[in-house]
């Protein structure tokens, strides 16, 4: 449930979450800028290749544009004010096979290289057929995957993804109305207030996410 911009509250097993991030990313074309919620959002350098990619703003969406190789990579990211306990988005596809993916990832190191990621991150990752939740430290440890009975549509059509966290579990709420929840040590250990979503494809054919709107909340 929303309820207007800069009064975001969301309802999920945890109760009525106010934000701590709220944006629809509905704004000019160009850089990344500034959230409804008033953060201004921190690019994390990568590079593909002899490309850097950032996203930005197109059409009232955040997108990420193509590298140019195969792989494209971007990532964006909001510090919050503590510990992220929920995190949800909404997003749409591009064109493309299902060798994109969209991520949802918090870590408690911060935003200013990668591996402020990938050295201890809570990672979601969701392509059009599938979610894997897992820890990012050095490599991708799955904790679950979950496959859709039918895939997100390619069309335009915007998809919400949920998680919430509370100690070292878990919990999420998927587009296509699947819930559940999965514990491990290392989801205390290395959930954080650092906020990022990821566009991401390893091959040239590949969707790559819309985002339509980004939610976080410490409550």
């Amino acid at each position: 449930m929303s309820v207007g911009s800069g009064a975001f509250l969301s309802v999920g097993r945890g109760g009525v979450f106010p934000s701590a991030l709220e944006d629809s990313f509905r704004r000019a074309d160009g850089a990344i800028g500034v959230a409804d919620s008033g953060q201004v959002w921190e690019q994390v350098p990568t590079s593909i290749g002899p490309q850097v990619v950032l996203a930005t703003i197109s059409g009232n969406a955040l997108v990420a544009p193509a590298s140019g190789i195969a792989t494209t990579a971007a990532y964006s990211g909001v510090a919050l004010p503590s510990v992220c306990k929920r995190f949800e988005t909404t997003a749409a596809w591009s064109a493309g096979d299902n060798t994109g993916s969209l991520g949802m990832i918090t870590n408690p190191h911060g935003l200013g290289l990668i591996t402020d990621i990938t050295t201890g991150s809570l990672h979601v990752i969701i392509t059009p057929a599938k979610i894997d939740i897992g820890i990012y430290a050095g490599s991708l440890n799955v904790l679950r995957t979950i496959s859709f009975a039918q895939q997100m549509q390619k069309d335009g059509t915007i998809y919400q993804n949920i998680y919430e966290v509370d100690g070292d579990e878990m919990s999420y709420s998927l587009w296509d109305g699947t819930e559940g929840a999965v514990s491990h040590a290392d989801i205390l250990a290395y959930n954080g207030q650092f906020v990022t979503v990821e566009h991401f494809r390893n091959t040239a054919l590949g969707t790559l996410p819309v985002f339509h709107s980004a939610f976080a909340s410490v409550l």
